[in-house]
């Protein structure tokens, strides 16, 4: 399991991504509430993506994940 040092780190860095892409596509001309949509659609995609690949495997990766995501 990642230390909490190594995963704030992780995501001050996802963090800091995520705005910077959000702001250019802001300034690319979208409207701010229309890139939210947006970013949540890729987020929720992504997010069913991993969640099929891990109930494909049948792994107990998935039982970690599911904890994980209850709290």
């Amino acid at each position: 399991m990642a230390s909490i040092e190594l995963t704030s780190d992780c995501r001050e860095a996802v963090s800091r991504a995520f705005l910077d892409l959000a702001e250019k596509t802001v300034s690319a001309g979208m409207r701010q509430g229309d890139v939210a949509l947006l970013l949540l659609d890729l987020a929720e995609a992504y997010l069913m993506k991993v969640s099929g690949e891990i109930i494909a495997e049948g792994s107990i990766q998935s039982q970690v994940i599911h904890d994980r995501l209850k709290n």
